[in-house]
């Protein structure tokens, strides 16, 4: 694919992780060929790896930063329970409007969100 852009002197702007279904993610790349902007249906894994290659911008929308990241779970403390201080705030997770606006800066062209 990279030979294929190289060869029509066509540029990888960006991809773009944009959706889910059914538990597979969706991605378009961004290409300018001639002044124009094309968007391809690619496989996030292709796209990727092309991006990579091509130094080019790897984006996800918020849906998919948002709705589909994992939390790991903290190790449960082996402090036996009639010790534990109950005002401890220190374990309470992020909600998502709190990870959204902690991140809003780091959000790029068409409000997708930069793996960098």
């Amino acid at each position: 694919m990279r030979a294929l852009l190289e060869s029509q002197h066509a540029k990888l702007e960006q991809i773009v992780i944009h959706d889910i279904k059914d538990s597979t993610f969706f991605a378009k790349l961004i290409i300018r060929s001639n002044g124009e902007v094309q968007e391809i249906d690619a496989r996030p894994s292709d796209g990727i790896a092309l991006a990579l290659r091509m130094q080019a911008p790897i984006f996800v929308t918020d849906k998919i930063a948002l709705e589909e990241s994992v939390r790991t779970k903290k190790p449960k403390s082996r402090t036996p329970k009639n010790s534990r201080n109950s005002s401890t705030s220190s374990n309470r997770q992020t909600s998502s409007s709190e990870f959204a606006s902690a991140n809003s800066s780091r959000s790029g062209p068409h409000g997708f969100r930069s793996g960098a």
